[in-house]
């Protein structure tokens, strides 16, 4: 499978750059101003005997924690397995190459690259584990701020980075999760691509004119609908996070969104 279609037509990046795709890899300056060229990836990975000639670049969320198997399948080709998943179709890849790797379930996969004409030998175990302190579930909390109670915010840039239109995206809060909340903001149109500049006022201050909501499901009368975003398109995604007053520690707090849309799959 290409990149950019089907499930891999939408990613989420960090912000806080000072043009579009420009250099900023700190969530916590995740803060508006123009899409960083950092993704915001759902999980984090580690390789054991990786495969040589192939780079794993991201794994999808819906894949889940655990290890997943990437195995060499011929001299050019690969099939990927997720956490308790069942093998996907073998996919070839040349040099040079970006592909998506599925599992049985398309929406389970590797986005993975090949940088050499070796020949392809070997299974790779790939451990899928959770991200903590991202841009969504934001910094540690010190326990000045957990006793007085703290709301802090981030923002995310959601982009089609695909060739053909997706419809219907909406974006919702996991069940489990406490204290996020979620808000949209188009881009501007003058600068373009630019959302609220919050960099200089530091991540407690709300940006103007984003409504935040805690939608629980893709059916949700509140769910965050973006809709249709045509190739090369972007919007604003601000996460809002609530540590009540006097909050009970805790060594790590689910903080997950989850999304569908409709797209072009090939």
């Amino acid at each position: 499978m290409l990149t950019g279609v089907g499930p891999d037509s939408i990613r989420f990046y960090l912000t806080g750059a000072d043009s579009d795709g420009g250099v900023q890899a700190d969530p916590d300056m995740s803060l508006g101003k123009y899409r960083s060229a950092t993704e915001e990836l759902p999980l984090g990975f580690e390789l054991f005997d990786p495969i040589a000639g192939l780079v794993v670049e991201a794994a999808s969320g819906v894949c889940g924690v655990g290890n997943g198997i990437l195995t060499a399948l011929g001299a050019s080709s690969v099939a990927f397995t997720a956490p308790s998943g069942s093998q996907g179709a073998a996919v070839a890849i040349a040099n040079g190459q970006t592909r998506i790797v599925p599992d049985d379930d398309t929406d389970k996969f590797l986005r993975v690259r090949r940088n050499s004409d070796s020949t392809l030998v070997g299974t790779a175990t790939v451990r899928l584990v959770s991200v903590l302190n991202n841009a969504i579930g934001q910094d540690n909390v010190h326990y000045q701020e957990s006793n007085a109670g703290h709301i802090s915010y981030r923002c995310l840039c959601v982009k089609n980075i695909g060739a053909y239109p997706i419809s219907d995206l909406r974006i919702w809060v996991k069940s489990g999760t406490t204290g996020i909340a979620i808000g949209k903001e188009a881009p501007s149109a003058q600068p373009a691509g630019y959302f609220t500049d919050k960099t200089g006022d530091g991540d407690e201050l709300a940006p103007g004119g984003v409504s935040f909501y805690s939608p629980a499901s893709r059916v949700d009368a509140n769910v965050i609908v973006i809709g249709s975003m045509y190739p090369g398109s972007i919007y604003g995604l601000w996460v809002r996070r609530t540590i009540a007053a006097d909050a009970d520690p805790a060594v790590t707090i689910l903080s997950e969104l989850e999304y569908d849309f409709e797209a072009v799959d090939f």
